[in-house]
């Protein structure tokens, strides 16, 4: 049987993990669009990737009357924030 103590110690390790690992998940994926001139999001949506968002999202940023498209999500399969500018 283990002593309180050890149990104690791996009761802290795990809570400070469960809290701390997903925030750093968080923002190590939040990126701003790169130079200046980007509105503010126009929408955000689930897409398979960022490559699929920023295609997806031609078309209606043309129709607005703008040239690119920058979406920012997970990486993967996940809800991206689309910028236009």
């Amino acid at each position: 049987m283990k002593s309180w103590r050890s149990r104690a110690r791996v009761g802290i390790v795990a809570g400070v993990a469960a809290v701390t690992l997903p925030m750093a998940a968080a923002t190590a994926v939040a990126e701003a669009p790169p130079g200046d001139g980007w509105g503010e999001p126009q929408g955000q949506l689930t897409y398979d990737s960022k490559k699929a968002c920023e295609d997806s999202e031609k078309d209606p940023a043309a129709q607005l009357g703008y040239d690119e498209v920058w979406c920012d999500g997970p990486g993967g399969r996940g809800s991206y924030k689309v910028y236009y500018r």
